[in-house]
Protein backbone atom coordinates (compact mmCIF):
# COMPACT_ATOMS: atom_id res chain seq x y z
CA UNK A 1 0.00 0.00 0.00
CA UNK A 2 2.36 2.92 -1.28
CA UNK A 3 1.42 6.30 -1.42
CA UNK A 4 -0.29 7.09 -4.95
CA UNK A 5 1.72 9.81 -5.51
CA UNK A 6 2.94 10.10 -8.89
CA UNK A 7 6.47 10.16 -7.43
CA UNK A 8 8.31 6.28 -7.47
CA UNK A 9 11.31 5.17 -5.78
CA UNK A 10 13.03 3.16 -8.60
CA UNK A 11 14.95 -0.14 -8.30
CA UNK A 12 18.80 -0.03 -8.09
CA UNK A 13 18.35 3.88 -6.04
CA UNK A 14 21.23 4.73 -3.65
CA UNK A 15 20.39 4.04 0.08
CA UNK A 16 19.42 7.26 1.48
CA UNK A 17 22.58 8.97 3.78
CA UNK A 18 21.11 10.92 5.65
CA UNK A 19 17.08 12.92 6.58
CA UNK A 20 16.12 16.57 6.48
CA UNK A 21 15.16 17.35 10.21
CA UNK A 22 11.97 19.29 9.84
CA UNK A 23 11.31 21.49 13.23
CA UNK A 24 7.11 21.45 13.13
CA UNK A 25 5.48 23.58 16.05
CA UNK A 26 3.90 21.27 18.24
CA UNK A 27 0.40 20.82 17.06
CA UNK A 28 -1.63 18.53 15.42
CA UNK A 29 -1.70 20.57 11.91
CA UNK A 30 1.62 20.75 11.60
CA UNK A 31 2.57 16.70 12.07
CA UNK A 32 3.16 14.94 8.77
CA UNK A 33 -0.17 13.66 7.83
CA UNK A 34 0.57 10.63 6.08
CA UNK A 35 2.99 9.05 8.78
CA UNK A 36 -0.42 9.85 11.69
CA UNK A 37 -2.86 8.39 9.00
CA UNK A 38 -0.18 5.08 8.34
CA UNK A 39 0.30 5.07 12.15
CA UNK A 40 -3.42 5.07 12.87
CA UNK A 41 -3.79 2.19 10.40
CA UNK A 42 -1.58 0.03 12.43
CA UNK A 43 -2.89 0.99 15.89
CA UNK A 44 -5.75 -1.59 16.12
CA UNK A 45 -3.04 -4.35 15.55
CA UNK A 46 -1.37 -3.13 18.91
CA UNK A 47 -4.31 -3.62 20.79
CA UNK A 48 -5.40 -6.73 18.93
CA UNK A 49 -2.37 -8.74 18.20
CA UNK A 50 -4.07 -11.65 17.18
CA UNK A 51 -6.05 -9.77 14.49
CA UNK A 52 -2.47 -8.69 13.12
CA UNK A 53 -1.98 -9.36 9.64
CA UNK A 54 1.47 -9.76 8.30
CA UNK A 55 0.94 -8.49 4.88
CA UNK A 56 -1.19 -5.43 6.05
CA UNK A 57 1.82 -4.55 8.16
CA UNK A 58 4.20 -5.24 5.89
CA UNK A 59 2.56 -2.60 2.88
CA UNK A 60 1.90 -0.11 5.72
CA UNK A 61 5.95 -0.18 6.81
CA UNK A 62 6.78 0.02 2.95
CA UNK A 63 4.31 2.70 2.66
CA UNK A 64 6.26 4.88 5.58
CA UNK A 65 9.40 4.01 4.03
CA UNK A 66 8.73 5.51 0.91
CA UNK A 67 6.97 9.04 2.48
CA UNK A 68 10.00 8.95 5.12
CA UNK A 69 12.36 8.73 1.69
CA UNK A 70 10.85 10.88 -0.85
CA UNK A 71 9.90 13.21 1.52
CA UNK A 72 12.07 13.29 3.76
CA UNK A 73 15.32 11.81 2.31
CA UNK A 74 18.36 13.68 1.07
CA UNK A 75 19.30 11.92 -1.70
CA UNK A 76 18.37 12.59 -5.66
CA UNK A 77 16.00 10.30 -6.87
CA UNK A 78 15.01 9.85 -10.62
CA UNK A 79 10.95 10.24 -10.95
CA UNK A 80 8.83 7.77 -12.53
CA UNK A 81 6.15 9.25 -14.01
CA UNK A 82 4.34 5.98 -15.86
CA UNK A 83 3.34 2.92 -13.72
CA UNK A 84 3.19 -0.47 -15.02
CA UNK A 85 1.37 -3.29 -13.78
CA UNK A 86 2.39 -6.91 -13.05
CA UNK A 87 2.65 -8.80 -16.62
CA UNK A 88 0.32 -11.89 -17.09
CA UNK A 89 2.90 -14.44 -15.13
CA UNK A 90 3.33 -11.89 -12.64
CA UNK A 91 -0.16 -11.73 -11.58
CA UNK A 92 0.05 -15.95 -11.71
CA UNK A 93 2.52 -16.37 -9.60
CA UNK A 94 1.54 -14.08 -6.92
CA UNK A 95 -2.37 -15.58 -6.82
CA UNK A 96 -0.62 -18.90 -6.92
CA UNK A 97 1.37 -18.02 -3.47
CA UNK A 98 -1.38 -16.49 -1.98
CA UNK A 99 -3.70 -19.16 -2.51
CA UNK A 100 -1.14 -21.91 -1.12
CA UNK A 101 -0.82 -19.28 2.27
CA UNK A 102 -4.35 -19.00 2.36
CA UNK A 103 -4.45 -19.51 6.26
CA UNK A 104 -0.62 -18.18 7.11
CA UNK A 105 -0.42 -15.42 4.94
CA UNK A 106 2.94 -14.43 3.00
CA UNK A 107 4.94 -11.26 2.86
CA UNK A 108 5.15 -8.58 0.47
CA UNK A 109 8.42 -9.34 0.07
CA UNK A 110 8.22 -12.54 -0.84
CA UNK A 111 5.83 -12.04 -2.80
CA UNK A 112 7.69 -9.23 -5.02
CA UNK A 113 10.33 -11.44 -5.06
CA UNK A 114 9.45 -13.93 -6.75
CA UNK A 115 7.54 -11.32 -9.10
CA UNK A 116 11.06 -9.45 -9.84
CA UNK A 117 10.02 -6.28 -8.05
CA UNK A 118 10.98 -4.51 -5.16
CA UNK A 119 8.42 -4.44 -1.95
CA UNK A 120 6.67 -1.12 -3.15
CA UNK A 121 6.89 -1.16 -7.02
CA UNK A 122 4.99 -4.81 -6.18
CA UNK A 123 2.54 -3.88 -4.05
CA UNK A 124 1.65 -0.89 -6.87
CA UNK A 125 1.45 -3.02 -9.70
CA UNK A 126 -0.33 -5.57 -8.03
CA UNK A 127 -3.04 -3.04 -7.11
CA UNK A 128 -2.89 -1.73 -10.40
CA UNK A 129 -3.01 -5.16 -12.09
CA UNK A 130 -5.88 -6.36 -9.57
CA UNK A 131 -7.34 -3.10 -7.94
CA UNK A 132 -7.05 -4.23 -4.70
CA UNK A 133 -3.77 -4.35 -2.50
CA UNK A 134 -2.07 -7.59 -1.84
CA UNK A 135 -3.82 -7.37 1.57
CA UNK A 136 -7.39 -6.71 0.40
CA UNK A 137 -6.98 -9.46 -2.42
CA UNK A 138 -5.91 -12.07 0.11
CA UNK A 139 -8.56 -11.65 2.36
CA UNK A 140 -11.29 -12.02 -0.70
CA UNK A 141 -9.62 -14.80 -1.18
CA UNK A 142 -10.39 -16.31 2.20
CA UNK A 143 -13.82 -14.82 2.33
CA UNK A 144 -14.30 -16.96 -1.30
CA UNK A 145 -13.21 -19.86 0.55
CA UNK A 146 -15.31 -19.60 3.21
CA UNK A 147 -18.42 -18.84 1.11
CA UNK A 148 -17.98 -22.28 0.07
CA UNK A 149 -16.90 -24.03 2.86
CA UNK A 150 -19.92 -22.23 4.53
CA UNK A 151 -22.43 -24.50 2.29
CA UNK A 152 -21.31 -27.41 4.03
CA UNK A 153 -23.32 -27.80 6.89
CA UNK A 154 -21.74 -30.03 8.80
CA UNK A 155 -19.11 -27.70 9.32
CA UNK A 156 -18.85 -25.13 11.90
CA UNK A 157 -18.56 -21.79 11.71
CA UNK A 158 -15.55 -21.63 13.93
CA UNK A 159 -13.74 -24.01 12.40
CA UNK A 160 -14.18 -22.35 8.88
CA UNK A 161 -12.64 -19.09 10.44
CA UNK A 162 -9.55 -20.93 11.50
CA UNK A 163 -9.41 -23.08 8.10
CA UNK A 164 -9.66 -19.70 5.99
CA UNK A 165 -6.68 -18.11 7.91
CA UNK A 166 -8.76 -15.99 10.26
CA UNK A 167 -7.44 -15.47 13.71
CA UNK A 168 -10.98 -16.33 15.45
CA UNK A 169 -14.50 -16.10 14.74
CA UNK A 170 -14.94 -12.34 15.91
CA UNK A 171 -12.69 -11.80 13.18
CA UNK A 172 -13.61 -13.77 10.68
CA UNK A 173 -17.34 -12.11 11.42
CA UNK A 174 -15.80 -8.80 10.92
CA UNK A 175 -14.01 -9.55 7.71
CA UNK A 176 -16.98 -11.41 6.54
CA UNK A 177 -19.55 -9.29 7.01
CA UNK A 178 -17.68 -6.30 5.31
CA UNK A 179 -16.94 -8.39 1.85
CA UNK A 180 -20.70 -9.56 2.05
CA UNK A 181 -22.80 -7.63 3.90
CA UNK A 182 -23.99 -10.28 5.78
CA UNK A 183 -22.59 -12.39 8.64
CA UNK A 184 -21.44 -15.86 8.22
CA UNK A 185 -23.99 -17.76 10.13
CA UNK A 186 -26.87 -15.52 7.90
CA UNK A 187 -25.19 -15.98 4.67
CA UNK A 188 -25.20 -19.49 5.31
CA UNK A 189 -29.08 -19.54 6.17
CA UNK A 190 -29.61 -17.49 3.22
CA UNK A 191 -27.95 -20.04 0.74
CA UNK A 192 -28.25 -23.17 2.41
CA UNK A 193 -31.67 -23.01 4.64
CA UNK A 194 -29.52 -24.05 7.55
CA UNK A 195 -28.32 -22.47 10.58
Amino acid sequence: MCPTSEKSIPTGTPPIDEFLLVHLKHSFEASDPVIYHLASAVMPMLNQPDEANRLFIDQIMVAMQVHLSLHYGQSVVAVSSKDRGLAPWQQRRAKELLNAHIADGVSVEKLASECAFSRCHFSRAFKLSLGLSPHQYLLQMRVDKAKTQLLNPLLKITDVAIDCGFSDSSHFTKVFSRCTGFSPSYWRQLNTGFR
